[in-house]
């Protein structure tokens, strides 16, 4: 009975995942004050599946074509989807970076550097 219990269990578990992975929404959203990343991690620890980050925070952000499979330490930290090897990267002024692909990686890249540097400019801080 315990077995069939767990079983049972199991079932509705994956199927509650695998609802929430097939349309639960996903991805990067830009704000006036900050990004927000959504992903399909469950929130256990300090993986959240919802990442704010305010323009404030952020020290670089460039289109990077270096292929993670070759830096598995950095992979495992930051890369949160996409391709491995052509993706956005964002750090932060504390040196936490986010690696992920999105469509349109150029001009995802502007819109986030145009708005950062609105931000600054209208908080009196360093442009970008």
């Amino acid at each position: 009975k315990f077995m069939m219990a767990l079983l049972a269990f199991s079932v509705i578990l994956g199927v509650i995942f695998a609802v929430k992975f097939c349309f639960c929404f996903k991805g990067i959203v830009l704000y006036d004050s900050y990004i927000e990343i959504t992903t399909q991690t469950l929130g256990f620890g300090k993986n959240k599946p919802k990442i704010k980050i305010n323009y404030s925070e952020i020290s670089s952000v460039y289109n990077s074509t270096f292929n993670l499979r070759y830096d598995r330490r950095k992979a495992r930290k930051t890369f949160i989807a996409g391709d491995l090897s052509n993706y956005v990267e964002l750090t932060l002024t504390g040196g936490k970076q986010f690696c992920f692909s999105v469509e349109n990686q150029e001009e995802f890249l502007e819109d986030v550097i145009n708005r950062t540097n609105i931000y600054r400019k209208s908080h009196n801080l360093k442009e970008l």
